[in-house]
């Protein structure tokens, strides 16, 4: 139940001429009888891809096949599933418990990010946003280049995470242009179903990985200075 209430919170209605490219990751801690770590992504209403830290699960052909061709893309992919992200999603929960003073209990952090565009306005929009125990968290403001803290709560990691120019500058790459162009290649090139080749939808997978594995290294530095 709590799953669900997580995915609905991020969840909106599109019309018939939008289409919608999102990315779910959810870390938790102290649930029985469910993943530690997991990856979701969908395409309008289709899922493409499901991971933990022990299974892949791919849905689409074009996806199988753009791994069998590319076995490095696969233990890409496989590296963010079993190892990157869920070293950052741990070390951001356990941060995230002791600045709301938790010492036990269940506990989720999701992080869900994508962009969407109206075919028939031409209208797009990125979005990236993270939430805590199925709250509203941390929001990223693509047209102020910094992130917006939705609880109180969220504040040491928006003050943390606005002094990385580089990363917001990619976050606003990775939400703008990177995933314009998988939209805009998939629709000029004609094809009857979004991302039929997955050429620009690989990139997009690969630059999300580097992120949170390099931002993984970072918080996990910060940490370990704090401790001396």
């Amino acid at each position: 139940m709590k799953w669900l209430v997580i995915l609905l919170m991020f969840s909106h209605s599109s019309s018939a001429e939008t289409h919608f490219l999102k990315i779910y990751f959810t870390g938790s801690s102290g649930l029985t009888n469910f993943p530690p770590f997991e990856i979701l992504g969908r395409l309008d209403d289709i899922e493409i891809a499901y991971c933990n830290k022990k299974i892949i699960d791919v849905k689409l052909d074009w996806v199988q096949k753009a791994f069998t061709d590319d076995p490095k893309l696969f233990e890409f992919v496989k590296s963010a599933c079993f190892i990157s992200n869920p070293a950052f999603f741990t070390y951001i929960i356990a941060e995230l418990m002791k600045n709301f003073n938790q010492t036990e209990g269940s506990h989720t952090l999701q992080r869900v990010g994508g962009c969407e565009l109206n075919i028939e306005t031409k209208a797009f929009k990125g979005f990236l946003k993270y939430g805590y125990d199925g709250e509203d968290f941390l929001e990223f403001d693509l047209n102020g280049l910094k992130w917006i803290a939705l609880r109180k709560e969220a504040v040491f990691l928006k003050l943390l995470w606005d002094t990385d120019t580089q990363d917001l500058e990619f976050h606003h790459y990775l939400l703008t242009d990177l995933c314009y162009g998988a939209f805009n290649a998939s629709l000029v090139s004609g094809q009857s179903s979004l991302f039929k080749t997955g050429t620009v939808l690989q990139m997009y997978f690969k630059c999300i990985n580097i992120n949170l594995m390099f931002r993984s290294l970072k918080e996990s530095e910060l940490s370990f200075r704090s401790s001396l």
